[in-house]
């Protein structure tokens, strides 16, 4: 009985997590920004390959004639303005913007004009005064990664993750009164030994491929998924710490697993680029 109990909590978290991963991946991701009937509406894509033109195609509609569409873009040395040419007989506008070396941001923003004199920027707070990064949209030039790093990468992830669920069954039941506290700390380790092969050696070296710099996260960086990876990691070893030091009970440690499995859940949940 008390074994169900764990897989049934198991069962529900992980539901949960997976209708609300479902949700944002079927999340239309369609910006919109209106002045009267001037409307405009883009959905930004955040990443390009290296040296490559980044499209840009938002529809723009109005009960006026649209007499002006532009993008105004910076990499953080001014802002450039382009015109965007519409394509024939469709509410839709197209330009390129231009790609750069691996690693390199590109800020940008849209504005949109028509015979009545209404004018609508998207993201509404964008101006060519720089505010802030989550003011604008942004696109990220990547490189191409080894296709046997990813490989090892994801393989790994899945492991810890599979390690961390059935510590989490093993944390569960030493809480219920059944003695599985050694494969509780077995599953643990090898899923944070596992988790901090893929994240962090073979994460740098992928990292590296593809922005040319091996760590962009905290403390050097705001980048969500290497903070996200940092966070994971050291939440995970607080209570591996702590037992090997002999200053956690078998039931203090199962509550850390507990608590460190739900949140890597939400970790991953989290978008990767915020």
């Amino acid at each position: 009985m008390v074994c169900i109990r764990a897989l049934m909590i198991i069962a529900i978290a992980a539901g949960v997590a997976f209708l609300l991963m479902v949700v944002m991946m079927t999340a239309s991701g369609v910006k919109t920004a209106s002045e009267g009937t001037l409307v405009i509406e883009y959905r930004p894509d955040t990443d390009g390959p290296a040296r490559r033109p980044h499209l840009i195609t938002p529809k723009i509609e109005s009960d006026h004639p649209v007499t002006s569409v532009q993008v105004h873009h910076t990499t953080g040395n001014g802002f450039i303005t382009g015109v965007l040419e519409q394509i024939p007989g469709t509410s839709w506008w197209a330009t390129t913007l231009p790609g750069h070396e691996k690693g390199v941001r590109t800020y940008y923003y849209l504005t949109a004009e028509d015979a009545s004199g209404r004018r609508v920027a998207l993201p509404e707070d964008a101006t060519d005064v720089w505010t802030g990064e989550y003011d604008y949209f942004k696109f990220r030039s990547e490189g191409q990664a080894s296709r046997w790093a990813l490989i090892v990468h994801i393989f790994l992830m899945f492991v810890a993750v599979f390690l961390f669920i059935h510590a989490l069954y093993y944390a569960l039941s030493v809480l219920y009164g059944i003695d599985r506290t050694g494969e509780m700390i077995a599953t643990a380790y090898a899923g944070v030994i596992a988790f901090f092969i893929t994240g962090f050696p073979i994460g740098w070296m992928i990292e590296k491929q593809v922005l040319g710099n091996y760590w962009e996260g905290i403390p050097l960086g705001w980048d969500i998924t290497d903070s996200k990876t940092l966070f994971i990691f050291v939440f995970w070893m607080i209570p591996v710490i702590l037992r090997l030091r002999r200053r956690l009970s078998d039931y203090g440690f199962a509550r850390w697993v507990i608590a460190a499995s739900l949140f890597t859940i939400v970790m991953f949940l989290l978008p990767h680029s915020l």
